[in-house]
């Protein structure tokens, strides 16, 4: 994916910053209240973020959505392995 694709799935209508936070936290293992506490957000609202991201990338569940994000360069495999982020 270009530099500009990647640009445009994370800002554009594709995901939200706060969506791929969601994101990095379901590939670390994380609940909706782990990755909440995290971010500084209500567990409802987190729930509601992976649910949007889950349908932006088109994906089939929490899994799929995470080799998507992967596949797209949305998320850094080296982070997740690491637990950087």
């Amino acid at each position: 994916m270009t530099e500009q694709g990647l640009r445009e799935l994370i800002e554009g209508d594709a995901l939200t910053y706060r969506e791929v936070e969601v994101l990095y936290g379901i590939a670390l293992g994380e609940t909706s209240a782990q990755t909440a506490e995290r971010v500084m957000l209500a567990p409802e609202t987190v729930k509601g973020y992976r649910k949007t991201a889950i349908a932006k990338l088109g994906a089939k569940n929490n899994v799929n959505a995470v080799v998507k994000a992967i596949g797209f360069g949305v998320i850094d495999i080296s982070k997740v392995l690491d637990e950087e982020f």
